[in-house]
């Protein structure tokens, strides 16, 4: 008689590299500065922001993305994925390496934290995507 293979199960979606992690959470932290209603509610806390501007501070002297992935895989991904983060539930370092690689991605710096969040959510999201009217010559 033949053993039967185990059986194999989809494993739960897991990055294949830090980078793609990383652009998981950038993309997952656009999604959500601008939605006030869908933002985690630790985001809005004085330690929280403080801890994403700390974290910030040290990775702002990292000036690619491949250096960056390498440094926000030996962080985040050190075992303990209570500490790591999702895309659904950032943590401050995930915020804090998000913002960056979009920094890196696109050359635009981005405020503090608790200024974005004051700055993302005085725009409505309706207006936020609306494409500039473009002006008229008299």
């Amino acid at each position: 008689m033949t053993e039967r293979p185990p059986e194999v199960r989809a494993p739960a979606f897991e990055p294949a590299s830090p980078s793609r992690a990383l652009a998981v959470v950038a993309l997952a932290v656009l999604r959500r500065i601008g939605r006030p209603e869908s933002r985690p509610a630790r985001w809005t806390s004085p330690g929280f922001a403080r801890e994403v501007d700390l974290i910030r501070l040290h990775l702002a002297p990292i000036r690619s993305r491949p250096v960056l992935a390498a440094s926000f895989g030996r962080e985040a991904f050190h075992g303990d994925e209570s500490r790591a983060g999702t895309a659904s539930t950032p943590t401050a370092v995930s915020v804090a390496y998000a913002i960056r690689w979009l920094e890196l991605g696109d050359g635009i710096g981005r405020p503090s934290w608790a200024a974005w969040l004051a700055e993302s959510s005085a725009v409505p999201v309706s207006r936020a995507r609306e494409a500039p009217t473009p002006a008229i010559a008299p």
